[in-house]
């Protein structure tokens, strides 16, 4: 499932959750102080707590602005080391979500032509083709249970929270 499909079912990108006065993932007290860095940054003020409860869009896009001023200042993967490594991990997890389905059908194809190969060569060693499907199994079940949107969620959030902490290096 492509990206946009995503968002759309979460109904729209996580990423502004970290800076809502709502989220609970940083404590108020440096939100307050990242919310006045980032409105000193961007020359715009944050919504308060009472504006963003009667205009959560419009909150979500102050933070939305925010995200992008932060990810062109976080560049710098030297600076930035933990942002960057989660930013990959968010990136591995959406890409293997998206080869989800190729990757059952590449599995299925493979215990398929093993249990072929079992059954024509039924007098050899047939340990190795066991083997086989046995990792194939887990493989899938990893699939199933392992890869979901879920899994790109909750990578989201935490890049997005370690997104908002690189204020600290903008002060």
């Amino acid at each position: 499932m492509p990206e946009r499909k995503l968002f759309a079912a979460w109904g729209g990108r996580p990423f502004p959750k970290a800076l809502r006065h709502s989220d609970k993932s940083i404590n108020a007290r440096s939100k307050r102080r990242y919310h006045s860095v980032l409105s000193r940054k961007l020359a715009e003020e944050a919504p308060t707590v009472e504006q963003e409860m009667a205009d959560p869009a419009a909150a979500d896009e102050f933070y939305r602005s925010c995200g992008d001023f932060l990810r062109e200042r976080a560049r710098d993967q030297s600076k930035f080391n933990v942002l960057y490594a989660e930013n990959v991990s968010y990136g591995f997890r959406r890409n293997l979500y998206g080869l989800k389905y190729p990757g059952l059908v590449l599995n299925a194809f493979v215990a398929a032509a093993s249990s072929w190969l079992i059954y024509r060569e039924s007098g050899t060693n047939l340990s190795q083709y066991g083997i086989v499907l046995v990792v194939s199994a887990i493989h899938a079940f990893y699939f199933v249970a392992a890869v979901t949107s879920k899994s790109i969620l909750d990578a989201d959030d935490v890049y997005g929270r370690q997104l908002v902490l690189s204020c600290e290096e903008l002060e």
